[in-house]
């Protein structure tokens, strides 16, 4: 019985009766690669995040609303080598599962599609329901990503030489709470 109960607490922040929606305004999704072993970032302005009480996480990500603070660059990276806009203009996670890894600390295993190419991944992150509002709560995570999985730079950007593989990808989600359905 103890055990069951503190089962309960563990998971209670994230199977409370009720879906969850991000707020935009104050959320953010950003992300990081090394460009000639600099430092170069980059983030998304249009996303959104739900999570239903069955355990289920999807992000839906608008890829033309990337921005890396340089208009020569925003515009590159639209190109086909790149992310491809015109031909695939969301990238979409969705999750399979999700464990609890310590109190308020969870893994969402599933399946990201970026530019035509689903690839499973796990996406680590904190719950932090101890807002003030009780409707609310705050998911923050990081992952890394290879670029190459997801044919990103490709031809000449593809060896990594210039641009690193690796995209460290972090965000900082104001979730809402609504009523099921």
């Amino acid at each position: 019985m103890k055990y069951l109960a503190l089962a309960a607490l563990i998971l209670c922040p994230l199977s409370k009766a009720g879906d969850w929606q991000s707020d935009l305004s104050q959320s953010e999704l950003t992300y990081a690669v090394n460009f000639e072993q600099l430092p170069l970032n980059g983030e998304f302005k249009e996303f959104a995040v739900d999570y239903s009480h069955q355990q289920q996480l999807r992000v839906v990500v608008d890829i033309s609303s990337v921005d890396m603070s340089n208009s020569d660059i925003n515009e590159a990276i639209r190109d086909t080598d790149w992310f491809d806009i015109k031909s695939h203009s969301q990238a979409v996670f969705f999750s399979d599962a999700i464990n609890t890894i310590d109190e308020n600390q969870y893994t969402a295993q599933g399946t990201l599609q970026l530019k035509g190419i689903s690839k499973p991944v796990t996406v680590p992150f904190s719950w932090n329901s101890a807002n003030a509002k009780a409707n609310s709560a705050t998911m923050v995570g990081e992952l890394t990503l290879s670029r190459s999985d997801f044919s990103i730079g490709s031809q000449e950007w593809a060896s990594g030489d210039q641009i690193g593989i690796d995209v460290t990808v972090r965000f900082d989600v104001q979730m809402l709470q609504h009523a099921s359905k």
